[in-house]
């Protein structure tokens, strides 16, 4: 089902993100204020204008960036009055126009900075009507006769590549936020979030590409099966947000005791896989070993103990397919898990029972 804008702006992630982008561009604005009033200042002796109109000016001119930039934020879903304000942005640009020459100006291309503003926030719409009210302003100017005394083309330069490099500020922070929403995205995908290990989308690719990999190679690699003991015992005994936690930090301490190389996913419930390229069965069962001795060393929260059962399997010995490999290590795994069973600790701790 399409959806308008307005529903798209009511998401509050939306909402924040154009915020942030607004609040940017008012401080663009800011610095770009004080760029051009710089360059008027300088200009001074080539320009048809006083000194006290020229302060009268630029007081005005910062008194509105920093009202724009101190103004409170927000995406109102009703664009017009946003767009009323963004006028006053190609107000002030003509007016700096005007007292630099007209049609001679070294500021014509100022135009380009609030139209790419609101190209951004609201679309090439209200870019296009904002490109339109610029070439009827400079119409205008051109039709009054406001073309003043030229300033040098030195000042022309600077203008021009300065204007440039305010542009790109726009693009720059632009291209960031949309590199790093795309990364979030990205990550989201490919992440459980609950355990913050990768998910069982991600884990299927990653086995499929490792199998591609090692049959043009001749290689092979290891994959074990993990399901914790009696978890559900968790859940019953102590609640949901606790049995949650435990399971992250249980997800850190396998994360901490396997190699750089290796690929650990959440498969779902109480299931973990371990992905362990070019690794043979004697080195896989050091790295299980390990997991193991860690897991059980280990208190968790509410001083609950944890054991855990394994099986693995090994491309090409236990199948050329993903579902070949991951059906061995989870029969392996049943294989060695044990009957439901308590065990008691010192000092009245609870634990499940470790198959090994």
């Amino acid at each position: 089902m399409k959806r308008d804008a307005s529903t798209l702006l009511s998401r509050p992630y939306e909402q924040h993100r154009r915020i942030e982008f607004e609040h940017q561009l008012a401080r663009i604005r800011i610095c770009y204020t004080v760029f051009c009033l710089t360059i008027l200042f300088a200009a001074l002796e080539h320009l048809e204008i006083s000194l006290g109109a020229l302060i009268l000016f630029t007081s005005t001119a910062l008194l509105y960036g920093l009202f724009r930039y101190f103004k409170p934020t927000s995406v109102p879903e009703d664009k017009r009055l946003p767009l009323a304000i963004d006028f006053l942005d190609l107000l002030f640009i003509a007016v700096l126009i005007y007292i630099t020459g007209g049609i001679k100006s070294f500021f014509l291309v100022a135009y380009a900075l609030p139209i790419y503003g609101d190209i951004i926030m609201f679309g090439l719409q209200a870019g296009m009507f904002d490109y339109a009210i610029a070439l009827g302003i400079t119409g205008l100017m051109y039709f009054i006769n406001t073309d003043g005394p030229s300033a040098p083309l030195l000042f022309h330069l600077i203008a021009g590549a300065g204007t440039l490099a305010f542009a790109a500020w726009i693009v720059g922070f632009l291209a960031e936020k949309d590199w790093k929403l795309r990364d979030e995205i990205y990550l989201s995908s490919i992440t459980d979030h609950q355990s913050g290990l990768y998910n069982s989308s991600y884990l299927r690719a990653r086995i499929g590409e490792e199998i591609e990999r090692c049959s043009r190679e001749g290689t092979g690699f290891a994959l074990s099966f993990i399901d914790l003991d009696h978890f559900k015992l968790v859940n019953d005994q102590h609640g949901h947000l606790v049995g949650d936690r435990v399971l992250k930090q249980i997800a850190d301490l396998l994360t901490e005791n396997i190699r750089k190389s290796d690929v650990l996913a959440r498969y779902g419930g109480d299931e973990f896989v371990l992905l362990m390229p070019g690794t043979g069965t004697e080195q896989a069962e050091k790295v299980m070993r390990r997991i193991k001795n860690a897991v059980a060393a280990s208190a968790f929260l509410e001083n609950i103990k944890i054991g855990l059962s394994s099986g693995m399997a090994f491309f090409p010995e236990d199948g050329d397919s993903l579902d070949k490999l991951l059906t061995a290590a989870d029969e392996r795994m049943y294989k060695k898990k044990k009957h439901d069973s308590t065990v008691s600790y010192p000092g009245g701790r609870t634990g499940y029972q470790q198959s090994i």
